[in-house]
């Protein structure tokens, strides 16, 4: 997260097909068989997005189905409530 994503997503001008790769293969760790490798997935990219504000607005539209599905509740489990993610 911290050496590719984060700069990207606080950055005015993202790299956008770089980050529709890492949300491809977050995507693809989030399906994984293993459920070590779904949480590694959790714990080291998706909760990272808690770090700074922002950042969930940042990656919202390059994630994909299953890690919107996770981030919101990730998001609702924290209480946190973020207009037009989790907040109606």
């Amino acid at each position: 997260m911290t050496p590719v994503l984060i700069p990207q997503l606080e950055s005015d001008t993202p790299d956008t097909e770089l980050l529709e790769r890492c949300w491809d293969f977050v995507e693809r760790l989030t399906e994984h068989s293993l459920e070590s490798v779904r949480g590694a997935a959790y714990f080291e990219v998706l909760e990272q997005l808690l770090n700074a504000d922002g950042l969930v607005e940042a990656v919202w539209p390059y994630m994909r189905e299953r890690t919107r599905a996770q981030t919101v509740t990730m998001l609702d489990s924290y209480g946190v409530y973020l207009p037009g993610i989790n907040r109606r």
